[in-house]
């Protein structure tokens, strides 16, 4: 960025200080490369959200551009990943979610006993969001 050379800082703590700083400041955002798509696509065969799921993903997460939760620039960087037991209607085992689909897909076998029902995980994938925004991504 302009040459500048942006070291880490100690502690996360800083980290997340210098780039509130930074993102407040009034430096000129130099935004990467495009994304293409905000949802990373899967591999494997998409499997159908079975019916005890369904519901929930469907309302908090599910949808195209138009999702019911806010986003910067509507990128939506939230990644949903399901770890299922017994008792949803699918075998048990890891999951990824694809939002965009609506659909399941299978990434391996349960790391060790699972109990009955599902189990989500979320993630932030903060790629789209730098690209898009630079280094005033941070806080948003």
């Amino acid at each position: 960025m302009n040459g500048e050379l942006i070291t880490m800082p100690s502690s996360s703590a800083d980290f997340v200080q210098e780039a509130l700083a930074r993102a407040r400041s009034a430096a000129p955002v130099e935004p990467g490369p495009a994304v293409r798509s905000t949802t990373p696509r899967r591999p494997g065969e998409p499997l159908s959200v079975p019916p005890p799921l369904d519901r929930v993903l469907r309302l908090s997460l599910a949808g195209g551009r138009l999702r019911p939760v806010p986003s910067a620039g509507a990128l939506h960087p939230v990644e949903t990943w399901l770890l299922v037991g017994a008792g949803c209607g699918i075998p048990p085992g890891r999951y990824g979610y694809d939002p965009g689909r609506h659909r399941l897909f299978r990434e391996g076998d349960p790391p060790g006993p699972v109990p009955d029902g599902a189990f989500a995980a979320l993630g932030a994938r903060v790629g789209p969001t730098v690209a898009h925004y630079g280094h005033r991504a941070w806080p948003l």
